[in-house]
């Protein structure tokens, strides 16, 4: 969020634009992708605790700059879906609350969803044994990831930061769940056919 501020700031003092249209200028560019340093983490090395912490970053930042950037569309532009919601939070306070008010439902209501559907998707992949089935069980993963982006784009949440959120709490499982390694079983599964 801060390289979107900072260079929508540039934006508008180099090109004399106003601070709004800097704003979205910003939003856009936020996503920087740290992927970069995926290459470097083979040639040096790294602890592994940072390595998680910047690959996890890197995935969530094209996510929220998708959620940035409907907010900076919104304060653009009157007419976009998205400054439905922020002109009738607007009109309970004032816009710059009802513009942060709105990215912080996105953002809260999109990482809600991602969990949730992930949690059943685990319980129901373990409850079937699907794990049994490398095959299904990744067709059954993408399957939920789709599901949740449909639903969060039908209550105006972020599709995107919902199947984002998904994929790592199922890619993270044995953090997140007691069954132990739920892909350690799939493999195991495959081993022995």
């Amino acid at each position: 969020m801060a390289t979107a501020f900072v260079g929508g700031w540039f934006f508008s003092l180099v090109f004399h634009a106003p601070m709004l249209i800097g704003f979205l200028y910003g939003a856009i560019i936020s996503a920087t992708d740290l992927t970069i340093l995926i290459p470097l983490f083979r040639q040096y090395k790294v602890g592994e605790n940072l390595r998680t912490v910047l690959v996890t970053e890197s995935i969530f930042n094209d996510p929220l700059g998708i959620v940035l950037t409907s907010v900076a569309v919104a304060l653009t532009v009157p007419q976009a879906t998205s400054a439905r919601m922020i002109e009738y939070l607007a009109s309970l306070t004032n816009m710059p609350v009802a513009a942060i008010t709105y990215f912080m439902y996105q953002l809260v209501m999109s990482v809600a969803i991602g969990a949730g559907f992930e949690y059943l998707a685990h319980w129901l992949i373990v409850k079937m044994e699907l794990y049994k089935s490398p095959e299904e069980t990744v067709i059954f993963s993408l399957s939920v990831a789709l599901a949740g982006f449909l639903v969060g784009e039908e209550i105006r949440a972020s599709g995107y930061l919902i199947a984002t959120t998904t994929g790592i709490i199922l890619g993270n499982h044995h953090i997140f769940f007691k069954e132990g390694n739920l892909w350690g079983r799939i493999r195991a599964t495959v081993d022995t056919e």
